[in-house]
């Protein structure tokens, strides 16, 4: 069975790379979220393949974001990182029993 690890909510992004740099590097799924009163509201998923670091913050994602910042009326801005722990050949070798 693939296990996950959650990190998030994050806030601020030049001091998550730098206190985390290891995770800035992992592969997974990111979710970029708006927090506000009772709860958290996603508005985009995507999946790292590269990093984190080197997928999240591209031209077309960040279109995607300031469209999103643009039509949020109140809330902060935060991002989710999922990465999964369990090795990927481990849970093909599971799929092929």
């Amino acid at each position: 069975m693939a296990e996950f690890w959650i990190q998030g909510p994050i806030e601020d992004r030049a001091t998550f790379w730098r206190d985390n740099d290891s995770v800035a590097w992992e592969k997974g799924c990111y979710i970029f979220a708006f927090r506000a009163g009772r709860g958290t509201k996603p508005v985009y998923v995507g999946k790292a393949t590269k990093s984190f670091r080197q997928e999240i913050f591209t031209h077309h994602k960040l279109s995607l974001y300031h469209s999103a910042l643009a039509d949020q009326k109140r809330g902060a801005p935060v991002i989710f990182f999922v990465c999964q722990t369990t090795p990927r050949n481990q849970i093909l070798k599971q799929f092929d029993r």
